[in-house]
């Protein structure tokens, strides 16, 4: 699997993730620094990656696109910091690469996980 970092997740985070064998890269690494979400989006789509944010719009982008890529791993949490994050991916590897390989919006918060399988259907 391979992650995109969006700019507002702490750029270490991307070597804690690589040591348990997730491909990680940051959106500056990337040259995506300024794009706009739905750039941001296209370009995760056409590489392969899933996105991990902070931003609930990306979440909401791909929704309303009704595709099954990308998937998002957004952290909706009043603190970010790389430790916390890394520890949340890490208790909860298998169950995240189950869902994300499939396609998915998964919602990490102070509560727990909430996934969505991708496309989203509405009625």
């Amino acid at each position: 699997m391979k992650f995109l970092l969006n700019e507002n997740i702490p750029p270490s985070l991307c070597v804690q993730l690589q040591g348990i064998n997730w491909d990680a890269s940051h959106a500056t690494h990337l040259g995506l620094q300024g794009k706009s979400d739905f750039e941001i989006v296209d370009f995760a789509i056409q590489n392969g990656f899933t996105i991990l944010t902070h931003d609930l719009d990306y979440s909401r982008i791909v929704s309303l696109s009704r595709k099954d890529r990308p998937s998002v791993l957004s952290f909706r949490l009043e603190k970010i910091s790389p430790a916390l994050i890394f520890n949340l991916i890490k208790a909860n590897k298998i169950q995240l690469e189950y869902y994300l390989q499939k396609g998915a919006l998964i919602s990490v918060d102070e509560k727990g996980l909430r996934f969505r399988v991708l496309p989203v259907v509405r009625n």
